[in-house]
């Protein structure tokens, strides 16, 4: 059996090929005479192809994490589900950053497909079908996007107050969340968090909580497109930690094999980002103080801006756990501080633990401490008067978060006395 071959483009240009051999290993290689620029910060631009240790890892990275979702993929588009090389195939026109992928014998479908208009109503009868069935398709046909992640979620194009469906290579430009199903509110539950992590100061992906005919949702403005004034939209490369790292997303927790604290600190010094250094340490503080366990390393990106270094991408799939009155076992962050990965157990100790073992000044990372423990409580109380609760649920639901941030942060004031 032959080779089979992808054209892999990046911001339209062909960047290289990635290949499945007859085993269904997979390698890239990079065009000599293609654009100066890396598919990943694991698979730097070379002659020699690269092969599936780190090829793997980005491709997976594309696609749902939820083995459901790529079934439906396989069903909607004929594809082979537990292979990352023909899912790409169907749905690799429209993935996470600046990549495509195309069969070498359908480049000029590169500029195909239409917009499609789509009501509020028909959003919702989407949405609804992903939160009562698992089974339910995340693309309607025409659609070719992927998109990573375990949420069920739809991607569309928004212009001039219209939301599209996106179909054949037409970027789009937003994401929609009915939330995790088994988590009431959770999607109000994230549009607080990010609102109040964007209050005190820390880049976010930009979000708002709409009711779709009935069906509320969290909206996120894709941060890897760029929108002109004439409404032309430009795709920004990006990559998650686990990409540019080259651990499998399977991996994407510190506590089953994945990045800790100090790999992504050490990463992004290489890269000689310090001020992405605190940004990444103040982060893992917010979610400390938010009870927000599900920071792992794929909820964290690097974003290639053209003509300018790589740098964090704003944070984003930030959630409390605390309205869900959490038992021990998932009282436990993402990523541990010191010794300890819960919130509950975490203290002074160890943070200061922490900054010396990764070289950061304790005395810096404390007052940080100090100052968001302080301001973050007011930081919730704006983000719910922002978005005022509209159900019985959801006023729970900001009670019981507004309490137990403020229950947290007395606690961390306490340390200083």
């Amino acid at each position: 059996m032959p080779d089979k071959e992808l054209a892999v483009l990046l911001s339209g240009q062909r960047l290289g090929t990635l290949t499945e051999d007859r085993h269904g290993k997979h390698s890239f290689s990079y065009d000599l005479d293609g654009p100066e620029r890396n598919l990943s910060l694991s698979m730097p631009r070379r002659r020699q192809a690269w092969g599936p240790d780190r090829v793997e890892p980005f491709l997976d990275g594309l696609l749902p994490d939820n083995q459901a979702a790529r079934v439906q993929i396989a069903r909607h588009h004929g594809a082979v589900a537990g292979n990352t090389f023909s899912l790409l195939t169907a749905v690799g026109r429209d993935c996470a950053g600046a990549v495509q992928f195309l069969r070498p014998d359908a480049m000029d479908e590169l500029d195909e497909g239409v917009l499609v208009p789509i009501s509020d109503a028909d959003i919702s009868r989407r949405l609804r079908e992903l939160i009562s069935s698992r089974q339910a398709s995340w693309q309607a046909r025409g659609e070719h996007w992927s998109l990573a992640g375990a949420q069920e979620k739809v991607a569309l194009h928004r212009r001039a107050d219209q939301w599209y469906q996106a179909t054949g290579a037409i970027p789009t430009t937003h994401i929609i969340k009915p939330g995790v199903t088994d988590l009431p509110c959770q999607a109000y539950n994230e549009v607080l968090c990010l609102q109040a992590v964007r209050t005190i100061g820390l880049p976010t992906a930009a979000t708002n909580y709409v009711d779709f005919a009935g069906t509320p949702a969290v909206i996120s403005r894709r941060w890897d497109r760029h929108v002109a004034v004439d409404g032309t939209v430009t795709r920004v490369h990006q990559e998650d930690l686990c990409q540019a790292l080259a651990v499998h997303p399977s991996r994407k927790y510190q506590a089953d094999g994945g990045p800790s604290p100090g790999d992504v600190i050490s990463f992004l010094r290489a890269l000689r980002l310090e001020e992405d250094v605190w940004l990444f340490v103040r982060a893992l503080a917010i979610n400390f103080l938010l009870g927000a366990t599900d920071a792992h390393a794929k909820n964290y990106a690097i974003l290639h801006a053209d003509d300018s270094p790589p740098r964090l991408a704003p944070l984003y799939d930030i959630a409390s756990i605390y309205p869900y009155s959490p038992q021990r076992s998932q009282r436990r962050l993402a990523m541990k501080i010191g010794s300890r990965y819960a919130y509950d157990e975490i203290t002074l100790r160890h943070w200061i633990t922490f900054a010396e073992t990764n070289d950061l000044d304790p005395s810096v990372l404390t007052a940080q401490i100090y100052l968001d423990a302080d301001e973050l409580p007011g930081a919730l109380r704006s983000a719910i008067e922002l978005h005022p609760p509209r159900t019985d649920d959801e006023h729970r639901l900001a009670d019981t978060l507004m309490a137990e941030v403020e229950a947290q942060c007395r606690r961390v004031l306490a340390w200083f006395g």
